[in-house]
């Protein structure tokens, strides 16, 4: 078993850091290009920003926490009741709130397609803005139970920080955590994103649209199809962890059950990385923005190289000219 343990070694330090990596500085992107002028307007840039936010905590969180652990050969998590209590709740809030973002956001949009005319008057920043306060607080009122229920535990061989109650950590708690985090979110966000195709797609087949609605509508598929994608990865990424973790406790321990358990964690933070990416490749919208931003960006850096070969240029010449001659006596007159 010394190889499998090698093998989780490896994938942890291998793949820890390239998802840290990579989803920092997307998500970093992400952020500022969804706060550009074009697309801050947009309610639904307001919940891809936090959603962004929300995945580099989650990230961070998790990722950072195996990087010690293989790399410092101790876990952060074990210094203290306290550290595991506010690990275990920053973690499952962050990871929680990321789903129910996205089920509000594929909400928003599945109105936006099917009640166009009436959508700005239903949703708009003001509106999401509440929507996300609402969803934060509930979520981390549901998961403060972590501040309580949870501490260093010794068991045979290990520490470990789990939750205290044997029942409500095998058969409570999962149950809980699977229908918060995924179930009830894939319900939402499947369920919408049905809406939204068979609408689109019924849309195309109508001759009755103006050409003003095709483009209104055309604006509206660009930000729904990086929703859709988004989903898609969500389902993908999401469900193998969380039915995992159902039949977390019936499974023997031993380095089978962790390397299991690393590959379908490094699964799930996947999804948490790669959204600029997924962005990059369904949204029209997005597209133009970034290269606009990224243009915007080298325009400045050719203006101040060529402000400094310029300024280069002028000092080198201004050293170059014989020096002038200070307290130079006039000559004498002749009489």
């Amino acid at each position: 078993m010394a190889e499998l343990h090698t093998v989780i070694e490896w994938i942890w330090k291998i793949f820890a850091p390239l998802l840290l990596s990579i989803g920092t500085v997307g998500n970093v992107l992400c952020i500022c290009i969804l706060q550009r002028k074009r697309m801050a307007v947009l309610s639904a840039s307001l919940y891809f920003t936090v959603l962004a936010v929300v995945d580099t905590i989650a990230l961070y969180m998790g990722l950072t926490r195996h990087l010690i652990i293989y790399n410092g050969n101790t876990d952060p998590r074990l210094e203290s009741d306290l550290a595991c209590a506010f690990h275990l709740f920053f973690l499952y809030s962050a990871i929680c709130l990321s789903s129910w973002i996205l089920s509000a956001l594929t909400v928003e949009r599945c109105i936006y397609v099917r009640l166009p005319y009436t959508a700005k008057f239903i949703c708009n920043k003001r509106k999401a803005a509440i929507v996300v306060t609402v969803l934060t607080l509930l979520i981390c009122a549901i998961y403060s139970h972590f501040l309580w229920t949870v501490k260093i535990m010794n068991v045979p061989n290990n520490r470990t920080c789990n939750i205290i109650d044997e029942s409500f950590r095998k058969w409570i708690f999962p149950w809980l955590d699977l229908s918060l985090s995924t179930l009830i979110p894939l319900v939402i966000i499947s369920t919408s994103n049905g809406m939204i195709i068979s609408t689109l797609v019924r849309s195309r087949f109508h001759n009755k649209y103006s050409n003003k609605a095709k483009s209104g509508n055309h604006a509206i598929t660009s930000m729904t199809a990086m929703l859709i994608s988004v989903s898609i990865g969500y389902c993908l990424t999401k469900m193998p962890i969380a039915i995992f973790l159902i039949f977390d406790h019936s499974v023997e321990e031993g380095d089978v059950k962790d390397l299991v358990f690393s590959v379908l964690s490094v699964l799930e933070y996947f999804h948490h990385s790669i959204n600029f990416l997924l962005y990059i490749v369904s949204g029209p919208r997005f597209r133009h923005e970034t290269r606009a931003m990224f243009s915007v960006v080298c325009h400045f850096c050719r203006s101040n190289q060529i402000y400094s070969v310029s300024h280069a240029l002028q000092t080198e010449e201004t050293d170059q000219l014989p020096p002038q001659p200070s307290n130079v006596q006039p000559p004498e007159q002749q009489p």
